[in-house]
């Protein structure tokens, strides 16, 4: 009896191990078969956009994709490339900035993407021409909102050469209780910073020098240089005011930029801009209808 009993427990053990390889088979045939099912999703996006030229289903086909991958997989990086790549051919400019921004935070083991990417993020800012002339001079009132006037700004822009290259030298100085003024030099088309010196009463006076992949900023006063490491499309933060009249402004328009502040201790700041309203405004020289651009760091302008 007991050599019967021990045969039935060997049978129902042996029976058990057979049942849990079955099942980690069928886990495993069912994880290849949702892989392939991907892979085929993936190919029928890739289809649907460059053969059909329908947008629309691409796009829900790389959704599907990457919504439905585990994070870090080669399949899902893919189809998150692929959906900023159809959000710029639909004109979708901000949504496709923001795709490339997500594929090069959440991949960033896929080297050959995130150098796609960066290389998108490096141009994505579509850029007016300068709607300002040589030697621009403008000069403001600061108030209170009680009217009482508290001190003056003035904004000047001038053309020049550094090196063989076209630049814009944007200049600003602000007189109100306390005083802060600013020299920013930018290659003159695609507005990327090279110079900036901004000294404020308060908080310092620093110098940042921009190289190939790099931001050096260094303290007046100190010895020590701090140096950032750059990738993508940046701005400098002394060149922002300027930088906004070179966006294509519209109703409802909106983009993210990422802006270095040197005073800041080199920091990076990602920016958001969207214009919220047509307004009219009434100065000396004339009535305007602007745009009016609130801003992810609760300013507007």
């Amino acid at each position: 009896m007991k050599t019967k009993s021990r045969f039935h427990q060997l049978a129902r053990g042996a029976q058990t191990k057979l049942l849990l390889l079955s099942i980690l088979t069928a886990l495993a045939a069912g994880s290849t078969a949702q892989s392939a099912s991907l892979s085929e999703l993936l190919e029928q996006g890739i289809y649907s956009e460059q053969t059909r030229g329908d947008l629309d289903s691409a796009l829900q086909a790389y959704q599907r994709v990457v919504s439905e991958s585990k994070v870090g997989e080669a399949l899902a990086a893919q189809a998150q490339y692929r959906l900023g790549v159809v959000q710029y051919k639909k004109k979708n400019y901000p949504e496709a900035t923001a795709a490339f921004e997500l594929l090069v935070k959440n991949y960033p083991d896929q080297k050959e993407l995130v150098k796609l990417a960066h290389e998108y993020l490096a141009n994505a800012a579509l850029l007016l021409p300068a709607p300002w002339v040589d030697g621009e001079d403008l000069r403001l009132n600061v108030k209170l909102a009680s009217g009482v006037k508290i001190g003056t700004a003035r904004y000047t822009v001038d053309a020049a050469e550094l090196n063989g290259r076209k630049i814009w030298r944007i200049s600003s100085y602000l007189y109100a209780g306390i005083k802060q003024l600013s020299q920013v030099e930018v290659e003159a088309e695609s507005f990327k910073p090279i110079h900036c010196r901004w000294k404020h009463t308060l908080i310092g006076d620093s110098e940042t020098t921009y190289t190939p992949g790099k931001a050096e900023v260094k303290l007046l006063g100190q010895d020590s240089t701090k140096s950032t490491d750059i990738e993508g499309v940046l701005y400098d933060n002394e060149e922002a005011l300027a930088l906004m009249r070179r966006l294509p402004l519209a109703t409802n328009y909106s983009t993210s930029l990422r802006i270095f502040a040197g005073l800041a201790g080199g920091s990076i700041i990602p920016l958001k801009l969207d214009v919220t309203a047509v307004e009219t405004v009434k100065t000396p020289a004339g009535t305007f209808e602007c745009y009016k651009v609130e801003l992810s760091i609760k300013q507007t302008f």
